[in-house]
């Protein structure tokens, strides 16, 4: 089929290409509300999402680990989703932040190991409810 023959179906019937487009619109939408769907937490798995992909805030055998400077420029980059969440926050609330999930991550760990040292059987292992736990396993590679 050339050119000419598929301008003549568009001209057509230019409804097809309406409902095409139409079609494309409400994807487009949708996807709108998918990244902008405000509860917290979306924003929180968001949040966890960029940490885990910045490892130099977490991976402590990085050379670039110890560099505060530039864990103060990728700790910026976690503001700017944190701001979504509370949008008066500053570096410090990032940080705070940041210890609190590691701190409940550390303990529902522990919660784990006392378990599985107490000797009772492995159906009755303590398993930790929040999928916070879940998202947060790159910490523990």
């Amino acid at each position: 089929m050339d050119g000419s023959a598929a301008s003549e179906t568009e001209s057509q019937h230019p409804e097809n290409n309406v409902v095409e487009v139409s079609a494309s619109k409400v994807s487009a939408e949708q996807q709108t509300e998918e990244i902008y769907d405000s509860t917290s937490e979306k924003i929180l798995r968001n949040f966890i999402e960029a940490y885990e992909s910045l490892p130099e805030l977490w991976n402590s055998s990085l050379d670039i680990y110890m560099n505060k400077t530039k864990r103060n420029a990728t700790l910026n980059k976690l503001l700017v989703i944190y701001r979504k969440l509370k949008p008066e926050a500053k570096l410090a609330d990032v940080r705070r932040k940041i210890n609190t999930l590691r701190s409940n991550y550390r303990k529902e760990l522990k919660k784990i190991v006392t378990s599985k040292r107490s000797g009772i059987g492995t159906d009755e292992v303590y398993q930790p409810s929040s999928w916070v736990f879940y998202t947060l396993q790159f910490l523990h590679k």
